[in-house]
């Protein structure tokens, strides 16, 4: 064929091609709803939840998809994830949204979060009326997104929609794209075949030349790497031999000895550990623990140590913290389900990690790398002391003034009555004033107490700080930031930028330039990539969190409830890229494994769990099974909620909130069960059981 002809051809396939994906994806992002979009509520019963929908429409006004509508049982707002979850995800042609809500449910609703992709929205009910546009119809509220929510996506945007979206036109697009580009290498590859032909001809003679040219030198160069191999071998095999018989001669023996010094029983994992869903008291190591102890003399304290969205890798780092603080007899894993989407610390292996030679030198290059680095930064010990400070926070006394237990009570009516009492007998004290403003602050009302500051001059620095720090400052014009111990300059400078979607890197320096002691402002500096940060050499007797702070008073407040909160420590999470499920397989068991041998290196049992489940569904049949092979394959105790869940025929959807955590009930059935399998397995002291006595 005429080249002239060929390359007329080639043009006119590839400008055919590109012409229709670029109008494909531009007539993709006219769509005003395209990524993944849903509602979060309070206030809703968990029965009730489902009777709320959210419908999503095409722009001829047909139906699309059914929106997730969830219950929001988190204890902070900023628990409504930055990311969905990927088995959330989903591409769609949607342009408009429809949420409707029973009228005899709108009542109840105390807060709803719209999110759409990565951005959130938290509305009250009254602003959801005041700014949503909405019709009465039957007996239910359709409620509109407003034009100033609606999004405006780019080209990109709806390039990705034809990718991802499921749907078989779609499918029959992307497939014709596909055919198309391969008929266009094809004819690129036709068109040029004899230049390809000719170059690849030019290379293998080249080659050839070059190997007879240097033929000594390559030979001696193939000696040199084949000596390499063959001691890499000889390594890797005495490795295997050394490992073997330590484990024979000390893991093992210390694994069966009786080295526990506490009767500590510690639980680790994500929010099922963590027991979202359950009310206070109600999570289910608490409810471990009064079982034990009901049955057993002895007094076991069980640790919870559950945290939402932690994954395996966040779990392994932590776990040798636990064991150092506690001495724990027995740790209780469940965990997984969050590695499939949030992917932080995860390596991908390559086919020589399993090797031990390859071990053996990572860990003689860490060790040489970190040597002078050995005081540095490390977030899971900050994790793990936010933990312990809540839990101290249980032994802590105080005087209790009439005023602080009228805010105890939080009831306005109540506190004002009291403070109206005070106020007759002028027995009003500046620190009852302080936590009179501080807990309006805290509990959505920061203004509320603002008439008592009124010409008042006499306030302590703490006083002003925090008027400072809340912007209510009409009497302290004066006063300034700078005015301040460098101390509180930190906080102040670091409260301000918390209030930001993200930290910036400068405040955060400057901060511990002011006081190198702030832990909040080191933890937040290595979530935004900075490692391997040195800390002062009185770190750990001058650190202080403020953080630490805010939930000191939460307690004293009486709002330690899951209705307010304690302020948490936000899990660091990586929601970029994507993983195959065999990879994350792969990923958990490694972790796991690392986890079960540092606990046998230490001489503490271990117990597995998996996942109860309310639907079948994929992500957590993945892992349940990768938790169930692990503990078979290392003969360890294991507790199948996956199957105990499975089997409930009756009032099934009482063990379930809607978003698939536990109940209070379903809390107290894997507590009971796992309290079968310690017995079984003989993991309490027999001698204290209450029924051998």
């Amino acid at each position: 064929m005429n080249k002239r002809k060929l390359n007329l051809i080639i043009i006119i396939w590839f400008g055919i091609s590109a012409l229709s994906f670029f109008a494909i994806a531009f007539y993709c992002s006219q769509y005003q709803f395209l990524k993944t979009t849903g509602f979060y509520f309070t206030g809703i019963d968990k029965y009730e939840i489902g009777e709320i929908k959210a419908r999503g429409f095409n722009k001829q006004h047909q139906p699309v998809r059914q929106l997730l509508c969830l219950e929001q049982y988190r204890t902070m707002d900023k628990y409504i994830y930055d990311d969905w979850r990927w088995d959330f995800k989903y591409y769609d042609l949607i342009d408009s949204i429809h949420l409707i809500i029973p009228d005899k449910l709108l009542p109840k609703v105390e807060k709803v979060w719209y999110k759409y992709d990565k951005t959130v929205t938290c509305l009250s009910k009254e602003e959801l009326f005041n700014t949503w546009p909405h019709k009465q119809f039957e007996n239910d509220i359709y409620f509109f997104i407003p034009n100033n929510l609606k999004q405006k996506n780019s080209f990109l945007d709806g390039v990705l929609c034809m990718i991802y979206m499921k749907g078989s036109l779609f499918r029959t697009i992307r497939y014709a794209m596909v055919f198309l580009t391969f008929i266009g290498i094809f004819l690129i590859f036709f068109r040029f075949f004899s230049t390809i032909k000719m170059t690849g001809k030019y290379i293998l003679t080249g080659t050839k030349n070059v190997f007879s040219k240097h033929r000594r030198f390559f030979n001696r160069l193939f000696s040199f790497l084949l000596g390499i191999l063959f001691t890499l071998l000889i390594l890797e095999v005495t490795l295997r031999i050394a490992g073997y018989l330590h484990n024979q001669k000390n893991i093992e023996k210390q694994y069966k000895k009786d080295v526990k010094t506490k009767d500590v029983i510690i639980c680790v994992g994500d929010s099922f550990t963590e027991s979202i869903g359950s009310t206070d008291g109600n999570d289910y190591p608490s409810q471990l623990e009064r079982i034990i102890n009901k049955d057993t003399s002895r007094h076991y304290t069980v640790l919870n140590f559950g945290r939402s969205g932690k994954n395996t890798a966040q779990i392994a780092l932590e776990v040798p913290v636990y064991i150092k603080n506690y001495k724990p007899c027995l740790i209780v894993f469940m965990a997984g389900s969050a590695n499939y989407w949030n992917y932080w610390g995860y390596e991908d292996k390559a086919a020589v990690a399993p090797l031990r030679f390859v071990t053996f030198f990572k860990l003689l290059l860490q060790n040489l790398k970190y040597k002078r680095y050995e005081n540095v930064f490390k977030p899971e010990e900050y994790i793990i002391r936010r933990d312990e400070y809540l839990r101290s926070l249980k032994n802590i006394t105080f005087k209790e003034t009439p005023l602080l237990k009228s805010i105890r009570t939080h009831d306005y009516d109540i506190i004002d009555a009291c403070l109206d009492s005070c106020q007759k007998n002028k027995c009003l004290i500046e620190k009852d004033l302080f936590y009179l403003t501080l807990f309006a602050s805290l509990s959505g009302k920061a203004e509320y107490y603002d008439s008592l500051l009124v010409n008042k001059q006499d306030m302590s620095n703490q006083m002003k700080f925090y008027l400072l720090l809340s912007g209510r400052n009409k009497n302290l014009n004066s006063i300034k930031i700078s005015d301040f111990p460098s101390k509180y300059q930190a906080v102040y400078y670091y409260m301000k930028e918390r209030q930001k979607t993200k930290f910036d890197e400068n405040v955060l320096q400057n901060c511990l330039r002011l006081s190198p002691y702030f832990e909040d402002a080191y933890f937040q500096l290595y979530n935004l990539g900075h490692h391997n940060i040195l800390l002062p050499e009185d770190y750990n007797q001058r650190c202080f969190s403020v953080i630490d702070t805010i939930n000191f008073y939460k307690y004293l407040f009486g709002m330690e409830s899951r209705s307010h909160g304690f302020e948490n420590v936000n899990i660091e999470e990586n929601l970029e890229g994507s993983l195959g499920t065999k990879k994350i397989d792969q990923w958990v068991a490694r972790d796991i494994e690392n986890i079960i041998d540092i606990c046998k290196t230490n001489g503490i049992d271990v117990v597995l769990m998996n996942y109860p489940l309310q639907h079948n569904t994929t992500l957590f049949y993945s892992v349940n099974n990768v938790l169930k092979e692990t503990a078979e394959k290392h003969h360890i105790p294991f507790v199948n909620n996956g199957k105990i869940f499975d089997n409930i025929k009756i009032d099934r959807d009482s063990y379930f909130i809607s978003d698939g955590h536990c109940s209070d009930k379903g809390y107290q059935l894997i507590s009971e069960n796992f309290y079968k399998v310690m017995s079984a397995n003989h993991l309490l002291d027999s001698t204290y059981k209450k029924n051998d006595e």
